[in-house]
């Protein structure tokens, strides 16, 4: 049978070794951080969550009506708090890394496998694993379970299945245009002078070598640099969801450049990685290889019969992906005038 899409593949294995590197973080800042000695330790706050009626619930219970966390079933396992979650973290390395150079890197269950292990130590991360990057971890994670598929079957397709294609599509859309447009609704004067990058390098948290060399660049091509970034995140991402590859492509290849000029300045742990990983999808076409092909008067009535369903699922894949682009366009857009005060719905703003 034919290997899955390159883009598909590529996109799976980086998924699963951004989840390794998230858990390798998690393990080795866990005892400062989360650990019965630790600043926020996760053993006494998981403690002040239970509800007083629900002390002798069972941990499929808590798990579900209190916090997401394995660390329930600690009792039950014979361990603590800090070494259920020392060996899930460190597991969940191990076996990140090890999904991401598997022969067939596909199965849902391994996904499934990774996105809980990792729901499990960011529920009690609190104040120290509440940000972007892990939410957006999560997020990847929770669509990439059916854009895998159970057992790596869709390692002999040449397509994903369509709706988790785009799921993890409309992400990256939404990531960008949402940064993009936080920075207009800002009304901070730097971005609309276009002077912001005079100051983000010098500023930014962990800056790379290369930060000083971008920062001392001449000012005509710092305020080029701001525009475009603004282009490309606010108007680009509407590629990522045009209903032809070619455009999406356009799409996935600008995001592409962006991240990777912000990885160059800057350290922004996995999360540029994870952004560049979902213009992945976007590079992906649609159809399956091998279903496009041309029929003959001669050849078996099965054949024609099996090339006229294909030719009438190309279709019906077109038609979701218009739909797609229609939604997303005018949801987007009507977001988009909601926040910057441009349009309010009928019956004014809510009380």
């Amino acid at each position: 049978g034919r290997r899955m899409a390159p883009m598909r593949e590529a996109f799976l294995r980086g998924l699963a070794l951004v989840y390794a590197v998230a858990f390798a973080s998690f393990y080795v800042q866990y005892d400062g951080l989360l650990g019965h000695d630790g600043l926020l330790p996760a053993d006494a706050w998981l403690a002040s969550q239970v509800p007083p009626g629900a002390r002798d619930a069972s941990p499929l219970a808590l798990y579900a009506r209190v916090v997401p966390t394995f660390a329930w079933a600690r009792a039950w396992l014979g361990c603590s708090t800090d070494q259920l979650h020392r060996g899930v973290a460190l597991g969940g390395a191990l076996f990140g890394a090890l999904v991401s150079v598997a022969a067939v890197p596909t199965s849902s269950l391994a996904f499934l496998a990774l996105q809980l292990g990792y729901l499990s130590c960011v529920s009690v991360g609190q104040t120290f694993f509440s940000f972007q990057w892990d939410a957006l971890l999560l997020e990847v994670g929770a669509a990439a379970v059916l854009y895998a598929a159970p057992l790596g079957r869709a390692a002999r397709l040449g397509s994903s299945f369509a709706p988790a294609a785009w799921l993890l599509r409309f992400i990256l859309f939404k990531l960008m245009l949402m940064a993009g447009l936080v920075k207009l609704q800002s009304r901070c004067a730097t971005w609309t002078a276009l002077s912001a990058l005079d100051y983000h390098f010098a500023t930014q948290c962990l800056p790379t070598p290369l930060a000083w060399l971008m920062h001392s660049l001449p000012p005509p091509l710092l305020r080029l640099g701001v525009g475009l970034t603004l282009v490309i995140e606010i108007a680009a991402p509407f590629l990522l969801l045009a209903p032809h590859v070619a455009a999406r492509r356009v799409g996935g290849a600008l995001q592409l450049c962006l991240q990777a000029l912000i990885s160059a300045s800057g350290n922004y742990a996995f999360f540029n990685a994870l952004t560049a990983l979902l213009a992945l999808p976007c590079c992906e076409a649609d159809a399956p290889a091998g279903w496009c092909q041309h029929t003959h008067a001669r050849d078996p009535p099965g054949h024609l019969l099996r090339a006229a369903g294909a030719r009438a699922f190309r279709l019906a894949r077109s038609a979701e992906a218009w739909v797609a682009f229609a939604i997303g366009f005018v949801g987007a857009s009507a977001g988009a005038m909601l926040e910057l005060g441009w349009w309010e719905p009928a019956g004014g703003p809510p009380a």
